[in-house]
């Protein structure tokens, strides 16, 4: 009997919770979405669900992509309107890069962890000229730099053939010393894997004010991957801090996928 009731309790909270919550609860919220977006499956709902309710997976490694891991208790911090830390950032930014070579219509691009601004900001270039030792990243259209400042994300799109870097602030602050910093960093680069100068003469450096502006402490993290996923498609943006909770759900799923296109 115990061994029963055990069993029968498995089967409610694993896969009739699920079910249930994905089926009739979840499309009781259905969250505000750009024109456009469509709504997320039932069997996308469901496969979520069935990782939100399974504590026990709290830390064990649910995704792996380009060597970044995610376990459940990082996940969960997408869809607990909670900051994202950098294993969220990193693994999205490494979809954004899987789309692109899958991808010939799109630009070519390139990301950097988040880990590369703070060493590049606090040791130099030599610090970090070694993590593209066996590539040449001018051979990209657009390179991603996430920035973490403290408890801040922000991010930096650098669009070779336009020749222009895009500073993303969901505060709408600047930062011209990281600008200078990477431009700088471009200039080293140049010179290290090529042995190119690089004429940075009618470049824009721009810090964007057209951009959507974040209302609250915890969703710059969401929108520095959104603004990653327009930039590296040069899509205008069609997002507001409204669609916020959509797109958690959707970056969720999409990590889940390990794929971008839903």
């Amino acid at each position: 009997p115990l061994k029963s009731m055990y069993f029968y309790g498995y089967i409610i909270y694993f896969l009739v919770w699920p079910t249930f919550f994905a089926f009739i609860l979840w499309p009781l919220t259905k969250k505000p979405k750009p024109r456009g977006y469509r709504d997320l499956s039932y069997n996308a709902l469901r496969s979520m669900s069935i990782i939100i309710y399974n504590t026990k997976l709290n830390d064990q490694i649910i995704v792996k992509n380009s060597g970044f891991e995610l376990n459940r208790k990082d996940f969960m911090t997408i869809f607990w309107n909670e900051w994202l830390n950098d294993e969220v950032i990193n693994i999205y930014a490494s979809l954004i890069v899987d789309r692109s070579n899958n991808n010939n219509d799109l630009p070519k691009v390139y990301a950097f962890n988040s880990f590369f601004y703070s060493t590049l900001s606090s040791n130099g270039y030599d610090r970090v000229k070694r993590w593209t030792k066996n590539m040449d990243i001018f051979e990209n259209q657009i390179i991603i730099v996430p920035i973490h400042l403290s408890i801040h994300w922000c991010l930096v799109v650098i669009d070779l053939e336009e020749r222009k870097m895009d500073y993303y602030d969901s505060l709408h602050q600047d930062n011209f010393e990281c600008l200078e910093l990477l431009q700088e960093y471009l200039i080293n680069e140049s010179m290290e894997k090529r042995q190119i100068p690089l004429d940075m003469n009618g470049w824009q450096f721009n810090f964007l004010r057209n951009i959507p502006p974040q209302r609250n402490i915890s969703d710059c993290g969401v929108f520095s991957c959104l603004f990653a996923e327009f930039a590296s498609r040069r899509a205008p943006i069609t997002f507001t801090q409204e669609h916020i909770p959509y797109f958690r759900e959707r970056i969720a799923y999409q990590i889940l996928r390990k794929e971008l296109s839903v």
